[in-house]
This record gives structure tokens, C-alpha cells and sequence, in this order.
């Protein structure tokens, strides 16, 4: 009982002093809230301090520029006032009053300069030394927004003004040019001369007193327009790409194609395949294969003949006239430099598309036809045959001789015609007249057979049924 009754004790002064701990907890959390909203509190006052000050500080520059531009004014309306009839004192005149105000232009310019400095430390100073917790309170948020545009409206202002500032300086270098540069002519030149230079120098500042008052009026009508509401629209003129013919979406979308379709979709393909084919460069002998292959025809002849003419006392019956020549193939030195299995694609894919009948071609290509026949048979020419570059016409007899079948003479055919396309001795449009029809092509001949087929085939188990 004993034990029971000191345990309760105990559990009642525990729980006595966690009740006093908790109201001791509550005391010091509300002090330590308190402070911080009180810093909070000093620390937004401050700052609004700090941003009526920048805005005062501001309006008493701008009130400073505006007067310091009402001085010019005036000073450049005493000096468009004066006139005397010593030409030469006025101009001198002029130019102390021109570089007493580019003195005191320059004097402002480095002194606003030193302002700004002095205003860009102090903010990065306060920036750096307050950084506001915006996810505490909703009302610094706002303020710290509400800072931000003012900054940014007056980076923009700054921006403008220094502009004018910069175009304003300008004009005025250009004046004070034209000024030496006329004063300069006038030392040299008479009365006349000097009369002509008073009146332009009258011009001139009469101009300047309308750029300034122009300047003026425009920096107040851009201080009042607000930038920050402005939108920029770009306009790019569009035009929407063709639709897809429907064919193409069908076959897109997996679906069955009629016969009309197929046949759009069969011709599509061969005019791609066309087009393709011009804008390829062909894998034909060109006008350089045929100079190096007449070259090495001339030199071989005339080694063959040189050894001949110096056999010496060899007997026909073991050295006959060719034994020193070399094989007999008469294309073997064209097989040297020209493969056909290299052109064998763009030939096939070039007589898909166009019907060339063999000894049928262009008069413009005679040239390089001649020469691609000199270079491939030039075994049968003189010996000197390089000196005439497709001068000599070919033999029409002589290839169809040596060209084993008609496929093969058609082939050679096609080829040399090729060389004059890639040549550029003939055009695409020389041999437009020899393009095959998809009508007439072999694909489609084949599909109609198909098709006539499968109708016959049709009707042929309807009546058997």
C-alpha cells in the first residue's frame, strides 16, 4: 500500500512539472514569434524607407535633366541671337560657347555616371543584406514584387535616356565639325564666302533648337507610355501543305487499294524513280576515260610496231606479226579503265525510263558518241587516232560486228548516250521525245495481264457453277 501510494506522489509531481514545462515552452515560443515579427516588421519599414527615397531621389534628377535641357535651350537661343557683322569674332564666339557646353555635357554625363555607381552599390548592398523569406508572409511577396517592376521600369528608362543622350552628343560632334570645317573655308575664301557660311551656320542652329525641342517632346511622350503592357506579334505568312492523295492515306492506314489506286500509286513511284535519276550522277565513262584510253591505244601501237620493225632475223614461221603485240582482245585496255558492272545499275534503271534505239540520238551528242566509240574500239583506228577527238565518226557495221546480241548493241548504246548527258553536251530535254509511258512500261503491262487473268478465272467458275 505503501509503494501504491508513493507511486501516485510521484506521478503527480511529474505530471505538476511537465504542466509548468509546457506552459514555460509556450511563454518562450510566443517571445521568439513575437521578435521575429517585430524584425519582419522593422525590416519591411525599412525597406519601404528605402524604395521612397529611391523614388524621391529620382524625381529630383529628373527635375535636374529637365532644367539643366531648358539651359540649353537657352543658351543655344542667345546663340542663334547673336550676330555681328565681323564674321570672324562670331565664329570664334561660337566655338568657345560650342566647347563650353561640351565641358559641361561632359561634366553631367560623368556626374550622372558617378550617381548611378553610387545608387547600383547601395542596391546590391541592401540586396545582399536583406533577402525577405516571401513563403512566410504573403505581404512581402507583394512588395518584393511591386520592387521588381519599379526596378525594371527605371533599367528601361535609363536605357532610353542614355540613348538620347548618345544621339544628342552625336549631333552636336557633327555640328561642331561642320563648323571647323566651314570656318576653315572661310579663312581661306572672300566676303562672299563668309556671308554664305553665316547664313548655313544660321541653318544649322535654327535645326538644332528643332531636334532638341523634337528630343524633348519625344523623351516626355516615352516616359509616359508604359512598355511593360506591350505584346509583340510575330506575322509569318503560312500557307498549309497539300493534302496526301488517297492512295497514300489508305496505304498509310493498311487499308485495300481499287485498281485505280494502284495504278496512281504504280505511277507515283515511277516518276520518283525518274526524278531521282536526273538529279543522280551517272556511273558512265566521261570525256577524260576516253583521252587516257585513245592514249594508251596510241602508245601500245606504237611500241607493237617499233618491235616488230626490230625482230631481227626471226623467221615468220616461229615469230609471226602479232607474237610481240600482246593479246588479241581488242577491248582490253577499255576493260582496264571502264567496268560495266559499275554502270550496270544506272543503265538499267536509264532504259527503264527511256527507249533509245540503237545508232538513234541527238545531233549535239555526235561528238561524244564519236569519241566513246574511238575510246572502245580503238584497236581498229590508226595509230594516231588520239589527235582527232571525236572527229572521226564511228562504224555502225563494226559494232554491230563485235556487239554479241541486240540486248548487249542496245546496252553499248545507252551507255554512250549516257556519257553525252553526263558530258552536258545534250540536256534532259533533248531526249524527252524517247521517255517511255507508264503505260507502256513492263510493270504495268503485267498488272493488267494479272487482272485480266483473274477476271477470266472469275467468270470462269461462275458458269462452271
Amino acid at each position: 500500500m505503501e509503494t501504491d501510494f508513493k507511486q501516485i506522489i510521484l506521478d503527480e509531481t511529474l505530471a505538476k512539472d511537465n504542466d509548468e514545462f509546457q506552459r514555460e515552452k509556450e511563454i518562450v515560443m510566443d517571445r521568439i514569434r513575437r521578435k521575429i515579427q517585430e524584425e519582419q516588421d522593422k525590416k519591411r519599414r525599412e525597406y519601404q524607407v528605402q524604395i521612397d527615397k529611391e523614388q524621391e531621389e529620382r524625381k529630383q534628377k529628373d527635375e535636374i535633366r529637365r532644367q539643366h535641357r531648358l539651359q540649353e535651350l537657352q543658351k543655344n537661343q542667345q546663340m542663334f541671337g547673336i550676330h555681328t557683322e565681323d564674321a570672324a569674332s562670331t565664329r570664334q564666339h561660337n566655338h568657345t560657347l560650342g566647347q563650353q557646353q561640351y565641358r559641361n555635357m561632359r561634366s553631367a554625363s560623368v556626374q550622372w555616371q558617378n550617381i548611378q555607381d553610387y545608387q547600383k552599390k547601395q542596391r546590391e548592398s541592401a540586396y545582399s543584406a536583406y533577402q525577405p523569406n516571401l513563403n512566410v508572409d504573403p505581404e512581402i511577396q507583394i512588395i518584393e514584387q511591386q520592387r521588381l517592376q519599379q526596378q525594371r521600369q527605371r533599367e528601361e528608362e535609363i536605357r532610353k535616356q542614355q540613348k538620347v543622350q548618345v544621339e544628342q552628343k552625336q549631333k552636336k560632334e557633327q555640328l561642331q565639325q561642320n563648323n571647323g570645317k566651314l570656318s576653315k573655308q572661310d579663312k581661306k575664301g572672300n566676303e562672299n564666302t563668309q556671308n554664305r557660311t553665316i547664313n548655313l551656320e544660321d541653318r544649322n542652329k535654327g535645326k538644332d533648337l528643332q531636334n532638341n525641342a523634337q528630343t524633348e517632346n519625344q523623351i516626355e511622350e516615352e516616359e509616359a507610355i508604359d512598355y511593360s503592357t506591350w505584346k509583340t506579334f510575330v506575322s509569318i505568312p503560312y500557307e498549309p501543305a497539300p493534302p496526301d492523295p488517297i492512295w497514300m492515306q489508305k496505304k498509310q492506314a493498311g487499308k485495300r487499294l481499287n485498281i485505280q489506286e494502284k495504278k496512281e500509286m504504280m505511277e507515283y513511284e515511277f516518276n520518283k524513280s525518274h526524278n531521282e535519276l536526273q538529279k543522280r550522277n551517272l556511273k558512265v565513262p566521261s570525256r577524260a576515260t576516253f583521252v587516257q584510253v585513245m592514249d594508251e591505244y596510241h602508245t601500245l601501237k606504237t611500241q607493237c610496231l617499233i618491235s616488230h620493225s626490230c625482230a631481227g632475223k626471226n623467221y615468220p614461221v616461229y615469230d609471226g606479226i602479232f607474237d610481240r603485240c600482246g593479246k588479241m582482245n581488242p577491248f582490253i585496255q577499255w576493260e582496264k579503265y571502264v567496268s560495266d558492272k559499275k554502270s550496270s545499275d544506272d543503265v538499267t534503271q536509264f532504259m527503264l525510263h527511256y527507249n533509245i534505239q540503237p545508232f538513234q540520238a541527238p545531233q549535239k551528242a555526235q561528238t561524244t558518241l564519236n569519241a566513246f566509240f574511238q575510246a572502245k574500239y580503238g584497236m581498229f583506228y590508226c595509230y594516231d587516232n588520239n589527235k582527232n577527238y571525236g572527229m572521226i565518226d564511228y562504224d555502225p557495221e563494226l559494232i554491230q560486228r563485235w556487239e554479241k546480241t541486240p540486248r548487249q548493241l542496245k546496252r553499248t548504246w545507252t551507255m554512250a548516250v549516257m556519257s553525252a548527258v553526263s558530258d552536258g553536251s545534250i540536256s534532259w530535254e533533248d531526249i524527252k521525245c524517247y521517255r517511255v509511258r507508264f503505260e507502256d512500261t513492263k510493270r504495268w503491262r503485267n498488272f493488267e495481264d494479272r487482272q485480266f487473268n483473274r477476271k477470266v478465272t472469275h467468270q470462269n467458275r461462275h458458269s462452271s457453277e
